[in-house]
């Protein structure tokens, strides 16, 4: 039998901080209560160990008086985030006074039914109006839902900013921002306009102003894993980039192939966009990899990549990863580098909030 003196000191701490009546155990119901006051609750991956344990103890679904053994081994498998958690070092200490504010911006703004569904792509017009949530996590990865936070929804234009990240990822950005530009544009998200870009074999050739708006989006997805043959697979390779970046292999990215089929169909004006960068000679080598890709694949996958589904809870994830500079706080893997975070979110910030944003 295992002898006591082998449960390290800090686990022994952590426990004596915990024992608030100073009998030798505490309660696994305050225990749950606290972690869950502090954004890390049952569903958390990196509590699966945690709560497993409790399970076989019969302490989670009811109140149990565990011992400093029973702690112990509670906590071995997420010991370093409970430690944060008990000692007050995750990012937001007092998240539950950010969760309550949360909540009254939730309650504030749900009322509020004015405004109209998009309609520029048919199948969006469709969506239900009263679907609503508000979802953050932290580079802690404390998390808070509150609404509608686990129903699907297709991603649109929050596609952007990471066609542009993986197509840093695939070339860097000497090569990308020879393609597509850094700043505003000024017009609108989808205007015919670029902006000059001379080589000395072609004074007149022009490229998108960045990629955050449709022509420069379509300009990142021509660097979006351009060496595979058939942009469906091409497509499952974003997939799962955006699973890497929501959490993990598990997390709820799908596909809406009624919504891509909408926008395919509706899609004049992307097509112009795409014709007219055709003529500036705006496209990267990559775009004609080995002769065989064509404008229809780009336009094809970007309007595939629109139509990929999240939900507020995933999509706050991947937020938190950004934010993280590229490193996931609920897997612990490095989804992308600090330097392409560092090209994006300045980007998002400048180029990505559309028309009216200032405007109260």
């Amino acid at each position: 039998m295992a002898h006591h003196d082998d449960i390290p000191p800090h686990h022994r701490q952590l426990f004596q901080a915990m024992d608030l009546t100073g009998d030798g155990t505490i309660s696994s119901a305050f225990l749950i209560d606290m972690l869950d006051r502090n954004g890390l609750a049952m569903g958390d991956s990196r509590l699966n160990g945690f709560f497993a344990h409790l399970e076989t103890l019969s302490a989670v679904a009811q109140d149990k008086l565990l011992s400093v053994r029973e702690f112990h081994t509670a906590i071995l498998t997420c010991s370093t985030l409970v430690s944060k958690a008990i000692t007050g070092d995750l990012r937001v200490p007092d998240f539950q006074s950010l969760k309550n504010i949360i909540k009254n911006i939730y309650e504030t703004v749900l009322p509020n039914e004015s405004g109209d569904n998009a309609d520029y792509i048919p199948q969006l017009a469709e969506v239900d109006p009263d679907q609503f949530a508000i979802s953050i996590t932290t580079v802690d990865g404390q998390h808070f839902s509150i609404g509608d936070h686990d129903k699907q929804f297709c991603i649109q234009s929050c596609s952007k900013p990471l066609s542009y990240i993986l197509a840093l990822k695939g070339y860097g950005p000497e090569y990308v921002h020879k393609y597509v530009g850094t700043e505003p544009s000024g017009h609108r998200f989808n205007h015919m306009a670029l902006k000059s870009a001379p080589l000395p074999d072609d004074e007149g050739r022009e490229i998108p102003h960045n990629p955050c708006i449709n022509a420069g989006a379509i300009m990142s997805v021509s660097m979006v894993y351009p060496e595979m043959d058939d942009h469906n697979e091409r497509l499952k390779k974003v997939i799962e980039y955006w699973k890497e970046l929501s959490g993990g292999s598990d997390a709820p990215i799908g596909f809406d192939e009624e919504t891509y089929k909408s926008e395919s169909s509706t899609a004049d004006r992307n097509w112009c966009l795409g014709f007219m960068m055709r003529e500036k000679k705006s496209w990267p080598p990559c775009f004609s990899y080995d002769g065989t890709k064509s404008l229809k694949d780009t336009l094809e996958l970007y309007f595939q990549i629109c139509s990929i589904l999240s939900t507020s809870k995933a999509m706050s994830i991947m937020a938190a990863t950004l934010a993280n500079g590229g490193l996931n706080p609920i897997s612990g893997r490095r989804v992308c580098t600090p330097d392409d975070v560092r090209c994006a979110l300045p980007l998002m910030l400048t180029c990505g909030m559309y028309d009216y944003s200032g405007q109260h």
